[in-house]
């Protein structure tokens, strides 16, 4: 495997762990919350891994009595804030293309586009293959990708998004290169810090993978079983677009 899984500069998270609860990024994944219980019921799913957990927040509201529930994240500094909110619950700073687990879990998912900001192939390959790894047979893995009308109708220009959250103005801007099939996004977070106003700034990238290859992807991986629905992530708001896939797949082989 060749390269960064993404091309997100390390310290990107750093102060947006601080700030992410308050903008609400996590509103459209906490809205597939019985999606995923419907899952867990039709598995009698008891272990259950979240890549790419973020604050931990849909980990939250899948708790339950009798369920393991594990998350890894890139970003120490959310990993942090994870663990802040749910004591003692298990949580690891880890790639999602070399999970730093060994055990085997009934169902995987990763939310909010989290499998756009892996930028090649080669490596979308490596973090399906590592999800196929740590599921037992019969499990489920779950995750949404941005499809292309995310990216020609909401990232390929517009307004900035601003918000004012408690720790700081959160400005995110976004554009979009058909030809590379990457979309950009420049964050800007301005705070106030022992009296002065100060400013960081980092750039989010994200790679648009058509679904024909995320499904080759998936069975090369050892899925079976795949599905795909594309859903309109934000429909209490003024938003009519279904911009986002909801993918399905099943490790129904024999276990790697």
């Amino acid at each position: 495997m060749s390269g960064p899984i993404s091309q997100l500069p390390p310290d990107s998270y750093a102060r947006f762990a601080a700030c992410d609860d308050e903008i609400r990024y996590d509103r459209f994944s906490l809205s597939l919350a019985d999606r995923v219980e419907s899952l867990i019921s039709r598995i009698g799913a008891e272990r259950i891994l979240e890549l790419a957990c973020g604050t931990g927040s849909r980990r939250i509201r899948l708790a339950s009595p009798g369920r393991f529930l594990a998350g890894i994240d890139l970003s120490p500094e959310m990993i942090a804030a994870a663990k802040v909110k749910e004591g003692a619950l298990p949580l690891a700073v880890g790639s999602m293309t070399n999970l730093p687990i060994r055990g085997r879990f009934d169902l995987v998912f990763c939310f909010y586009d989290s499998m756009n900001y892996v930028m090649t192939e080669e490596n979308l390959f490596a973090a399906f293959s590592e999800a196929r790894r740590v599921l037992r047979k019969g499990g489920i893995f779950v995750f949404d990708m941005n499809n292309r009308s995310a990216y020609e109708k909401v990232w390929a220009g517009g307004d900035a998004y601003v918000v004012d959250a408690g720790r700081g103005r959160v400005t995110i801007s976004s554009r979009y290169d058909a030809g590379t099939a990457v979309g950009t996004a420049p964050l800007e977070i301005e705070a106030e810090e022992d009296g002065r106003k100060v400013t960081y700034r980092s750039t989010h990238r994200q790679k648009f993978h058509p679904g024909s290859r995320v499904k080759k992807l998936l069975a090369d991986a050892g899925f079976e079983n795949v599905t795909r629905e594309g859903i309109n992530p934000f429909p209490e708001e003024e938003f009519d677009l279904v911009a986002k896939d909801l993918w399905t797949a099943f490790a129904e082989g024999p276990d790697r």
